[in-house]
């Protein structure tokens, strides 16, 4: 006569006894997921110190050129003042000049301020 086999001498049973129980597969799962999570964090901020640093130089760039800008402006304001003295006098030509950039600031900040409005 045949012995039924126990429970433990079943036939794969050696099998499911080696594998590591559900909450230890699960708490590995966590913590991979945790790090995965960590790693792309320090990734994305990595990305985003790089990009600032481009923009910061980008920035000084802009920056410098526009004070240049700024300067050249200057300069011709000064040389359509000169070129205007001996027509409006040494007193009315920069009145004649800083009036007319006036009425363009004027006008500039109108329409800026109408778009900020829109």
């Amino acid at each position: 006569m045949e012995k039924n086999p126990s429970f433990a001498e079943r036939p794969g049973e050696r099998e499911f006894e080696s594998q590591p129980p559900l909450s230890e597969l699960f708490g590995s799962l966590f913590r991979q997921l945790a790090a995965l999570v960590r790693d792309e964090i320090a990734l994305a901020k990595a990305e985003v110190q790089d990009r600032i640093r481009v923009y910061r130089v980008a920035a000084s760039i802009v920056v410098a050129g526009a004070v240049l800008g700024l300067l050249a402006a200057m300069a011709v304001v000064a040389a359509v003042i000169i070129a205007l003295i001996p027509y409006l006098g040494a007193v009315w030509s920069p009145v004649a000049v800083g009036g007319l950039l006036g009425i363009f600031s004027l006008i500039a900040i109108g329409l800026g301020i109408s778009q900020f409005r829109r």
